[in-house]
């Protein structure tokens, strides 16, 4: 309920977007140094400054609303169980496999988490290992 909650009330947010350069803004930086840019990104009147401003208020409301339906509480704790299934899931793919019942369990789990190829390395590693009779349970 509070993602829902969360999902429906930054929905009402306008997210700001930023202006196009005026002709005098756009021969002003052609003509400016790179320390006179950042000096001028921070002065008000130019697309740039009020970009800034107006995002950094759309951040504001929509941290308000996320503190206000839960949203952050419950996104915190998804995260949390995100990282500790993904470290699980990273030990089962590069811990030997001693069996094929094994083997099938970093199979699942790589069909499951996606790993890249990269990890693949490691089933390809015990199948050959088992492959040559070695570290085979019986």
């Amino acid at each position: 309920m509070a993602e829902r909650r969360y999902f429906d009330e930054r929905a009402k947010l306008v997210k700001p977007m930023k202006r196009e350069d005026t002709p005098a803004e756009v021969e002003a930086a052609q003509k400016m140094t790179i320390g006179e840019m950042a000096e001028w990104s921070r002065r008000p009147n130019n697309a740039r400054f009020e970009f800034d401003e107006a995002i950094r208020a759309y951040n504001k409301g929509e941290w308000a609303i996320r503190r206000r339906t839960g949203f952050t509480k419950i996104d915190r704790a998804y995260n949390r169980q995100i990282d500790r299934a993904s470290t699980a899931a990273n030990r089962v793919i590069r811990c030997p496999a001693s069996t094929f019942e094994d083997l099938a369990a970093k199979a699942r789990v790589h069909k499951v988490w996606e790993f890249d190829e990269g990890d693949i390395e490691y089933i390809m590693a015990d199948i050959t290992r088992i492959a040559r009779g070695e570290g085979v349970k019986r």
